[in-house]
C-alpha cells in the first residue's frame, strides 16, 4: 500500500511539473512574440 501511495504522489509531481515548464514555455514566446512583432507592415499608410 505505502508503495503505491509514492507511485501516486509522484505521479502527480510530475504531472504538476509538466504543466509548470508547458504555461514557462508558453508565456515565454508569448512574451517574444509580443515584444518583437510591431504589427507595422508598411511605413506608409493608404500608398
Amino acid at each position: 500500500m505505502k508503495k503505491q501511495k509514492n507511485d501516486g504522489r509522484k505521479f502527480l509531481i510530475y504531472l504538476v511539473l509538466f504543466f509548470i515548464t508547458f504555461a514557462s514555455v508558453d508565456a515565454f514566446f508569448v512574451y517574444k512574440a509580443m515584444t518583437t512583432y510591431t504589427g507595422v507592415v508598411e511605413q506608409t499608410h493608404g500608398k
